[in-house]
């Protein structure tokens, strides 16, 4: 390719001083107030270039000065005003310049390679003598957006993108803020995070965006001569690339792979060819009740061969000239003719199914307003998956697969993931993630997934499901089935709305999991099978039958979602039942009683009919046909048991057996001693009230399944109210009580120190900058807790927080030092601020002390809760309508929930989770002193200092407790069991 003078390309219009830059980084951030996005990705800093593998493409040239560097033009010695803005639309990554890159081209490996990270170094001169607006500048710190790394093929003058990934700055050893003359030379390294496979001997581009939100920038190194004669430097607009003269200064570190990659099997996204297969065979032989799902197929109106093509350049939502639904009637097209040729192996079928897809290869775009984000969700799933079950077909020629397979990946991969990242700026402009409801984020992810099989993008495919897993929006599981319910059943986001939004939330899950499923992961049990809990709410509510309801808000609502819904109630539309149904009891032995019934109820599951609503050609349906199994699974026994501990009765919940007629709940309070019978269960129900229990016991639980043939039983469940996790910082973050250890987190800073802690040992120490502590997720997910710590207050802003727990700003536990004129502790699922007692509850302390150490806890007891510092009482409310059960994907020490917010500055210790509420004598105990579990401690730390030969005399008798004449071992057991 034919490099173009950058002389010849106008910027003068985008030529920013820094300063302006710098504005427009203060601006961003104002209204950054709620939980930062989080991407599953790193970045890595350092002064050194990095170890590459042999098969790795690097260019490490380097200018001396900013006027040798990327269309570099002034006179470098004179720091004259043409130097060092001059190329600034050639080398600065920022959110207001052209976005910059470099093209690569890789060696002649016959399998290919797979693409490991990206290094790129930042602007570090030796000799550049400048000074004012004409320095270097960056801020590589924290923001509340993300930098964007784009790998494309560059074919001609256009780029075909393989994969966008995302990633955060800030983080260690990250160079922060500042300016000077020369910059400070980092090499910055992206860690793709998504498995990214290049072709032998083809040319490639990388290209660095700063995303909206984020007001990171820095200047890239490289050089105004063809230092790399295998790629070049260049910016893009569009599709359409323009190379510069020079190069930049990077490393594509890449590994050479011994045999091809490992694609996707082709047809998968939705049905494979042995459920294809399973269709066939049954439809042959006039078996029920594919028979019956097969002629509910024959009357739909897409069982059509003259359906005529909608030929349009653009897809449009929201605007003035709507066309998807008409749009997405073709996707349904495709997929009924294509699973009519999969039956009876007519051509005929497959070929009309051919000619409309074809027609579909030449989209140009989306258009509308935000609502286009639902067309490229919607309609992005329906032509990956309908292309994927016709891609099997001899009939479609490689050239027109390929040219439809580019169109997926051109128009809606792009789309689906500006939403899933970015929701049209609603993360940093309203003030939170979860402005975008469910069904929003679930179908971009169903449409990414499919998109990433289809297409052989095994990127796209696991970026699909890592917005299920740690995504940013409502898609995130966690805030999907946002609050499990002591009875097991999982509480929807979108349930207080109205059931058809609900139901359309959950069946791009749905899909999403069968997608996920048939490429080998499992979607469906993640997190003890947190989708089913559900599935099974939803089932449950619209067949007629009661749920339990938690009140809940968003990130920007102005009201409450008080109840669930009964809007839509029924089985109408977006169903989901029969896959859920005969996933979980046929292929895994899991029971799913409600589903099951809702499947029975429809069965056979219908067609799309517009006439009902035009909504209804957002769902496949036709899955008595397409989803029913036989039966696959052995006999299972329950699993999964939970329990919750309050008001003096322990709720347990279970997954059921598919075959059992009925529970046995059994009890023991000894894991070897013999169960006793408590009650049995029938189902459709799978959990049980225990109200004959004791406070400070132990119990051992079991649930067997009657009715299959052997009885079948739980691994038993050890139910004690007890110290969950317990931080003393000696040095580390471990957890003392269990394995839930916790992560130190910091920045340029460095990670959190150590110093002296309370009376002795150590403690964590936060600079109140932009260090704090992390423990694992649901950290305080217990109905009934304590929570408890020294803390050491060094003084500053308000909002400091000790621990905040939860999903978002509107949902979240926290304790803080300086709240509305002193300590506080809040609880909400409904947000902060007009709605208190609305499920929102605030209790208040006084002004905390600075510079010295103070204990505060705090406790939630049945329906109540308390506030303690210093051991003494500070407030006490009734907290009815909410516990904390929600989802705690994050659980912070020293850091809040709201982006905004200060860090803690100060130091604490001996933080303490307990999973019930401690007595107001035993918080006393806590602030006292005198908690024998510290005494044990402190004896064990002075027992193991004393020398053999001292532990016999008469001075080592102080602490005697078994009046052995000794202290020795015996001693500490004594404790140990009046403790326990």
């Amino acid at each position: 390719m034919k490099k173009y003078n950058s002389n010849n390309l106008c910027y003068s219009e985008i030529k920013l001083s820094f300063l302006h830059v710098l504005l427009l980084t203060a601006l961003i951030n104002v209204h950054s107030y709620a939980h930062e996005i989080w991407f599953n990705s790193s970045m890595e800093y350092s002064d050194s270039r990095p170890q590459l593998s042999p098969q790795s493409e690097a260019n490490f040239s380097r200018a001396d000065f900013d006027a040798e560097n990327i269309g570099g033009s002034g006179n470098n010695s004179s720091g004259g005003s043409d130097n060092g803005t001059a190329n600034d639309s050639f080398t600065y990554i920022a959110n207001n310049q052209p976005i910059q890159g470099q093209t690569f081209t890789t060696a002649n490996s016959a399998h290919g390679y797979r693409l490991n990270s990206i290094t790129v170094q930042m602007a570090g001169y030796s000799s550049n003598i400048v000074e004012g607006s004409n320095q270097v500048f960056w801020d590589l710190r924290k923001h509340n957006g993300p930098i964007i790394l784009t790998v494309a093929r560059i074919e001609g003058s256009s780029r075909k993108v393989v994969t966008t990934q995302l990633f955060k700055a800030g983080g260690l050893d990250n160079p922060g803020r500042g300016q000077s003359s020369n910059g400070p030379g980092t090499y910055i390294t992206f860690h793709l995070p998504f498995t990214t496979f290049l072709q032998p001997n083809t040319l490639y581009g990388f290209e660095i965006a700063i995303g909206n939100g984020s007001g990171n920038f820095f200047e890239w190194l490289g050089t105004k001569s063809d230092s790399y004669p295998a790629g070049s430097a260049y910016h893009h607009s569009g599709s359409e690339v323009a190379l510069l003269d020079g190069d930049h200064t990077f490393a594509a570190d890449m590994t050479a792979l011994s045999s091809p990659p490992k694609g996707f099997e082709h047809p998968s996204a939705l049905h494979s060819q042995k459920e294809l297969n399973l269709m066939k065979e049954k439809v042959e032989a006039e078996e029920q009740p594919w028979l019956s799902g097969w002629n509910k197929l024959l009357s739909s109106p897409y069982n059509n061969l003259g359906w005529p093509a909608y030929n349009v350049d653009y897809i449009s939502r929201g605007g003035e000239s709507d066309n998807y639904t008409r749009c997405q009637q073709d996707a349904h097209l495709i997929y009924t003719q294509a699973i009519r040729w999969h039956i009876t192996g007519y051509k005929a079928y497959a070929d009309r199914a051919v000619e409309i897809a074809n027609v579909w290869s030449d989209l140009v775009g989306l258009k509308g307003n935000s609502n286009r984000s639902l067309a490229a969700g919607i309609c992005g799933f329906l032509f990956a998956c309908s292309g994927d079950l016709l891609s099997s077909y001899p009939g479609w020629k490689d050239e027109d697969k390929k040219a439809y397979k580019d169109m997926m990946m051109r128009v809606f991969y792009p789309e689906n993931l500006d939403f899933l990242w970015r929701h049209h700026d609603t993360f940093w402009r309203e003030g939170g993630n979860t402005h975008y409801r469910l069904n929003w984020d679930t179908a971009n992810m169903a449409s990414m997934a499919a998109i990433g099989v289809f297409c052989d993008n095994r990127a796209v495919y696991q970026q699909a499901l890592d917005f299920f897993k740690y995504g940013p929006g409502s898609g995130r599981v966690e805030r999907a089935a946002w609050y499990i319910h002591p009875n097991g059943l999982g509480q929807g986001e979108e349930a207080g709305r109205d059931q058809g939004h609900n139901l359309g939330g959950w069946y791009f899950m749905a899909m999403l999991c069968k997608i996920a499923w048939n490429q080998g992961d499992d979607l469906f049990g993640y997190d003890n099978n947190r989708v089913l809990r559900a599935f099974e709410y939803n089932a449950k509510y619209n067949l007629g039958r009661d749920v339990p309801y938690t009140r809940h808000q968003n990130c920007d609502m102005g009201y409450t979602e008080g109840s669930v819904s009964i809007a839509g109630r029924g089985l109408g539309g977006y169903f989901q039942y029969e896959l859920v149904y005969n996933h979980y009891e046929k292929q895994k032995g899991i029971a799913a009683p409600w589903s099951r019934r809702a499947a029975e109820q429809l069965m056979p599951e219908p067609w799309p009919d517009t006439g009902i609503h035009p909504s209804q050609v957002d769902w496949f349906g036709l899955g008595t046909l397409t989803f029913t199994k036989e039966h696959q699974a052995d006999e299972t026994p329950p699993q999964g048991l939970r329990a919750n501990w309050s008001n003096n009765q322990i709720t347990l919940c279970w997954w059921g057996s598919a075959g059992a007629d009925s529970y046995i709940v059994k009890r023991s309070e000894s894991p070897d001693s013999a169960f006793t019978e408590l009650g049995r269960v029938y189902p459709p129900d799978l959990y049980f009230h225990d109200t004959s229990v004791e406070n400070g016991k132990t119990y051992y639980y079991i649930v067997e399944a009657a009715g299959s043939s052997e009885n079948l039983q739980s691994e038993p469940l050890r139910v004690s109210q007890e110290l969950a996790a317990h931080y003393t910082f000696e040095g580390n973050a471990d957890d003392l009580a269990g394995s839930r250890d916790a992560k130190l987190c910091g920045a340029e800073d460095g990670l959190p120190g150590f110093a002296s802690g309370y009376k002795s040992a150590k403690a964590i120490d936060l600079n109140g900058k932009n260090q704090y502590v992390k423990l694992p997720a649901g950290a305080g997910n217990y109905q009934d807790i304590t929570v408890s710590a020294w803390v050491y207050w060094r003084g500053g802003d308000n909002w400091q927080r000790v621990f905040d727990f939860g999903s978002e700003i509107e949902k979240s536990m926290f304790l803080t030092v300086s709240g509305d004129g002193g300590v506080q502790f809040g609880l909400t699922t409904t947000k902060w601020g007009d709605f208190e007692g609305d499920a929102c509850y605030y209790l208040r302390g006084p002004e905390m002390p600075v510079n010295q150490w103070t204990h505060l806890a705090v406790t939630l007891k049945g329906d109540t809760a308390a506030l303690y510092v210093n051991a003494e009482q500070k407030d006490e409310k009734t907290v009815s309508l909410v516990d904390p059960l929600f989802a705690q994907p994050y659980c912070y020490i020293g850091r809040s929930m709201w982006n905004s917010d200060p860090y803690f500055n100060g130091k604490i210790d001996d933080f303490r989770i307990y999973n019930f509420g401690l007595s107001h004598e035993k918080i006393q105990r806590l602030a006292n002193d005198d908690d024998p579990l510290q005494v044990l401690r402190a004896m064990a730390e002075w027992w193991l200092s004393v020398c053999p030969s001292e532990k016999e005399k008469e001075s080592c008798l102080a602490i005697d407790f078994d009046s052995s004449g000794m202290v020795d071992f015996k001693d500490f057991c004594i404790i140990a069991s009046n403790w326990i």
